[in-house]
């Protein structure tokens, strides 16, 4: 087994060190606090901002568009974190990707965070953040059928078929007619785009795995968040987004909420991501695609005062419970990992 010295060299000379998630500087140049050195305080901390932040940025969205439209407030999150991360990589002297490369990261990045999310936050302009976030939690089950489909991977088992059943009841019961009877707001176009929305994502995740990526983590981010990014600007001018947007008129809350979206959400939130997919057995990692919903309907319901219908409840306990079960199954599959 590795000592955690010689781990902890791995992520100087690769990526930031373990402590990046939360100082984003180098052992080289910064001494972790004896407390924080511990590996299992960064397992903990870095799960709770994949948990807590992750879950609250849907609330975040949900504020800051009463104020900044919303290919402008996506783009903008985005287009900063890049620069930012890309910034960052260059002056540790991670190595640069290839053309290709670029590309490919570049297309990736149109397809999560322009088709992806850009749709979400213009979605949301109507959808309370806590529906939003169930919607959203379906993701792993398009995933699972894209990947059977589209790659011919292993025929979807029992439990698979099972819990993508549930998921699809669950998903019936958050967008059928008796749960948007209490929504007057949202209209069936903004759901429509919610579902497109996770296709998109799926799709360029799936595209992903095949595709020629750069090799470091925060090159490949920096650039998908970068072009994602200035895409949604650019879908902006059509949308009219530009034309509505006024800098002088946004209140100083809303600024907030877009400088928290960008160091936490993005910057700080990702950066636990890659170091805890390296650290932990990444299917562990991706519980974080059913916690997050429940701490983005709590959020909602506690602070922005969004209602939280039976029909929330049931759904949430369905789509929860299915994403729970198809985790469960491919880390029964996974192999075990060294930690060290």
């Amino acid at each position: 087994m590795k000592s955690n010295r010689i781990h902890e060299d791995l992520f100087i000379n690769k990526i930031p060190s373990v402590d990046a998630p939360y100082l984003m500087f180098s052992f080289k140049s910064y001494t972790l606090p004896s407390f924080m050195a511990s590996r299992k305080v960064l397992i903990l901390l870095s799960f709770s901002a994949i948990y807590l932040i992750w879950g609250s940025t849907f609330l975040a969205v949900h504020v800051a568009l009463k104020e900044i439209p919303p290919f402008i407030l996506s783009g903008g999150r985005y287009f900063i974190s890049g620069v930012l991360i890309l910034l960052w990589a260059s002056l540790k002297g991670l190595p640069r990707p290839t053309l290709r490369q670029t590309g490919n990261a570049a297309f990736v990045g149109v397809l999560l965070l322009a088709g992806g999310n850009g749709l979400l936050a213009w979605s949301m302009q109507r959808v309370p953040s806590g529906m939003a976030s169930l919607i959203v939690t379906a993701g792993p089950m398009w995933l699972v059928l894209i990947q059977w489909y589209w790659k011919r991977t292993e025929r979807p088992s029992l439990q698979t078929w099972s819990g993508l059943l549930i998921g699809m009841v669950g998903m019936a019961v958050l967008i059928g007619p008796d749960s948007l009877y209490h929504l007057p707001q949202v209209r069936p176009i903004d759901i429509a785009m919610m579902l497109v929305a996770s296709l998109f994502w799926n799709f360029g995740a799936v595209y992903s795995t095949d595709a020629d990526m750069p090799a470091n983590p925060f090159m490949m981010t920096g650039i998908e968040m970068l072009v994602g990014g200035f895409a949604q600007f650019i879908i902006g001018l059509f949308t009219g987004d530009w034309l509505r947007f006024h800098p002088t008129t946004v209140s100083t809350e809303s600024w907030m909420w877009l400088v928290y979206l960008v160091v936490f959400g993005s910057v700080i939130g990702f950066t636990s991501y890659a170091w805890l997919i390296r650290n932990v057995n990444p299917v562990k990692v991706a519980t974080h695609t059913f916690v997050n919903p429940i701490v983005a309907v709590c959020l909602g319901w506690l602070v922005a005062g969004e209602p939280f219908t039976p029909h929330m409840a049931t759904s949430a306990i369905l789509m929860v419970g299915a994403v729970a079960l198809l985790t469960i199954e491919k880390l029964r599959k996974a192999p075990k990992l060294n930690p060290a």
